[in-house]
């Protein structure tokens, strides 16, 4: 793990890890975000953002199982203290107007954990309270995961 000072109001957490070790990642980046807040994920087709996914809704409580939202584009999970965990996939949205007829609004105020997966189609909609993860493939088994935060004060931990 990498901690870096990028800006005043901007810094990041590298990680080069295993999938063996997601769960000790997700742990920390739920432990670094001092609310509810919505985490942004950016990287190629198989780079493990699904599955880094997972690992942060078992280390919030989630129980059930959790799979990518692709077609459906939106999933709810429940923690085990029945908060409410969102879980998007925009990879198919073509447009905000799209976005705006699932709900992205009231999900990204409904003050829970909000995951997106292909998030760049909401930038203009997105609050300034997000993390965004990069995740880039290093090899068969290696993956380089890249954690920062916008907006600092009450957000980090």
């Amino acid at each position: 793990m990498i901690l870096n000072q990028k800006e005043p109001k901007r810094w990041e957490v590298e990680f080069l890890v295993e999938e063996s070790a997601l769960d000790s990642v997700a742990a920390e980046i739920i432990g670094r975000v001092a609310m509810p807040a919505i985490g942004c994920f950016s990287g190629d087709l198989g780079a493990g953002k699904t599955t880094l996914i997972k690992a942060l809704c078992r280390t919030l409580g989630v129980e059930e199982h959790v799979t990518s939202p692709t077609f459906s584009l939106v999933q709810e999970y429940r923690t085990s203290e029945n908060r409410a965990v969102y879980h998007l996939d925009l990879y198919r949205i073509e447009s905000s107007d799209e976005l705006l007829q699932i709900g992205i609004e009231e999900i990204f105020d409904s003050g829970c954990w909000t995951f997106v997966e292909w998030p760049e189609i909401a930038a203009g909609i997105l609050p300034a309270h997000h993390f965004t993860i990069s995740m880039r493939v290093e090899s068969e088994h290696l993956r380089k995961i890249v954690f920062s935060i916008n907006e600092s004060g009450d957000y980090v931990r």
